[in-house]
């Protein structure tokens, strides 16, 4: 049997390891290193889109909603005539579409298409800021596209139960469709199990909190942590890497990095280090689908302090590579999870050695690709 042909559907870069978090590219790179050859059809930014922001800032300022300009049906028809005249271009065999509803609902073609996504539409609505207040008309319209690339789709693949659940009962999607497959921590040269462990935690515990949304993370909630932790005596330190609230930098024990670039060799490793050299991730988020970020602390065996969220209960598991705490909690209970777990030295030392043996089994992108390998054979078989 010859090489598999796909041509991957995403209006996002899927070259860029920085796009869309860096996902659609761990995806290409897996599916190539199964013996797959991967055609990205985009980036594609057409005019409908700029329309759509255009609505959107206008229906914000008029009626204080928003409209979803990724999640409009003159957007999806624009996606559908790029990308239909760029699949004629080759003999592909299927069509990936990461993240893509809006680019696949609309699309003519006679190829089976493989949707992926973390969350549904209707798990997305008053979940993320950009999904609150929406217009009914664009309620209605990201509604139905999301239906439809459910409908179109030949196999519909998520990381979480909880979002191919939303697949099956909001959208009506055939259960033999329907597949679960975590994905991966987004780092191109994943660290060996000899570099990460054993760990040992140092004099206080060192927390380290990713993300761009200070608020949804919970980023209000960790610092109150860290207040409680240090109000006790222990000289805890928080590293904010992501986002730089106002005012954090001058707050006692806490080091703020706006931002790293992964593409550049001095900041990948300095990303590296951080994972390496702390003692928890701490992330109290208050609303997440997926989140790579627990992957990533997996993949350097470094155990999770976070919330009973969306698809986070399917990441971290209680008491193996970390701990969940009720979206209710206050920054004193999370203080104590952590400093019972500090004190702790072989409950420690278990939940690195769990947490690494999690990511070698399940939260990386070769085993992913692996099953996701497996999919395709099958469906492009029939």
């Amino acid at each position: 049997m010859g090489e598999r042909l796909l041509a991957m559907v995403t209006a996002a870069d899927a070259h860029d390891p920085c796009s869309l978090s860096g996902t659609p590219h761990f995806m290409l790179r897996a599916l190539e290193r199964r013996g797959f050859e991967v055609d990205c059809l985009g980036p594609v930014d057409p005019l409908s889109h700029k329309a759509g922001l255009i609505v959107n800032a206008a229906s914000k300022r008029v009626a204080g909603k928003r409209f979803a300009a990724k999640h409009s049906l003159a957007l999806s028809r624009g996606y559908a005539r790029v990308f239909g005249r760029r699949l004629d271009e080759r003999p592909y065999d299927a069509v990936i579409a990461p993240f893509a509803s809006t680019e696949i609902a609309r699309l003519k073609t006679r190829l089976p298409i493989v949707y992926l996504s973390d969350l549904t539409f209707d798990l997305a609505l008053d979940f993320y800021p950009a999904f609150s207040g929406l217009l009914r008309r664009s309620r209605r319209q990201g509604e139905e596209i999301e239906r439809s690339a459910v409908q179109r789709a030949s196999l519909l693949v998520y990381p979480t139960c909880w979002a191919a659940r939303s697949a099956l009962e909001r959208y009506g999607a055939q259960p033999g469709k329907v597949h679960v497959i975590p994905f991966g921590a987004n780092i191109e040269d994943p660290p060996a199990r000899e570099e990460v462990l054993p760990r040992l935690p140092g004099e206080a515990p060192r927390l380290l909190f990713v993300g761009v949304d200070w608020e949804r993370k919970g980023g209000p909630i960790a610092l109150q942590a860290l207040r409680e932790l240090r109000r006790s005596g222990l000289r805890a330190e928080l590293t904010v890497l992501g986002c730089s609230p106002p005012g954090l930098e001058e707050e006692e024990g806490v080091r703020v990095i706006p931002f790293l670039d992964k593409k550049d060799p001095r900041q990948l490793a300095e990303f590296r280090r951080l994972y390496r050299e702390h003692d928890f991730l701490l992330l109290p988020t208050r609303k997440e689908a997926y989140g790579i970020v627990f992957c990533e602390a997996a993949a350097f065996g470094l155990p999770v302090v976070s919330t009973e969220a969306g698809g986070v209960p399917e990441l971290v598991r209680q008491g193996d590579n970390g701990y969940l705490l009720p979206p209710t909690a206050s920054g004193a209970e999370y203080a104590r999870v952590i400093e019972e777990l500090f004190g702790d030295a072989g409950l420690y030392a278990s939940l690195c050695e769990k947490s690494r043996v999690l990511f070698e089994e399940r939260l990386n992108w070769d085993a992913w690709g692996e099953r996701m390998a497996c999919l395709l054979e099958e469906l492009m078989s029939r």
